[in-house]
């Protein structure tokens, strides 16, 4: 039994040896090898840079809120937003028809078509429709009778309290 004592001991004290960081062959020592001080070397543990959490970031002023887009809240948008006229054509029956919608989820607002040629206006507003992702300005019509022949530029707007914006001018041509 004192033999597997001492045979753990020496298989124990073997090991330490070599997790120290080497082993030495015929008085050589190999690299990694640490010679024998009778203290065991220490690593003082890795230190993290200071903050200071007092700072703020830099560039970020609190009191200025952030826009917010439906597609990250479904709120509305505060300020400019984009309006597209997706569809504008003109038809004897009814006269210019426009449809259209703006970038952004609102409880109410209007849309305004703005009709014009050679320093005429013609206006036509109506209620803007919620939809999933988008604001609708459904269908805007102004009449036949209202317009004579000649290419008008439609701008389709958006109002409400909290947005705003007008899409880029189509031209229509009324023969």
């Amino acid at each position: 039994m004192a033999s597997n004592t001492s045979l753990t001991g020496v298989a124990l004290v073997l090991a330490l040896a070599l997790a120290v960081g080497g082993c030495a062959v015929d008085g050589q020592s190999t690299p990694g090898a640490l010679e024998s001080t009778g203290t065991v070397p220490t690593v003082a543990p890795p230190t993290e840079p200071a903050t200071d959490p007092t700072t703020d970031p830099p560039d970020i002023d609190p009191t200025t809120p952030e826009p917010i887009t439906p597609s990250e809240s479904g709120k509305p948008v505060v300020g400019g937003v984009g309006v597209l006229i997706s569809n504008a054509g003109w038809t004897a029956e009814t006269g210019v028809t426009v449809r259209g919608y703006a970038d952004t989820i609102d409880a109410a607002a209007t849309c305004t078509l703005d009709l014009s040629k050679a320093g005429t206006t013609r206006s036509v507003t109506s209620e803007a429709l919620e939809g999933p992702t988008t604001m609708s300005c459904g269908e805007l019509i102004v009449g036949s009778d209202a317009l004579s022949s000649g290419d008008w530029t439609a701008v389709l707007s958006y109002k409400s309290t909290t947005a705003w914006g007008s899409s880029a001018p189509v031209v229509v041509t009324v023969p």
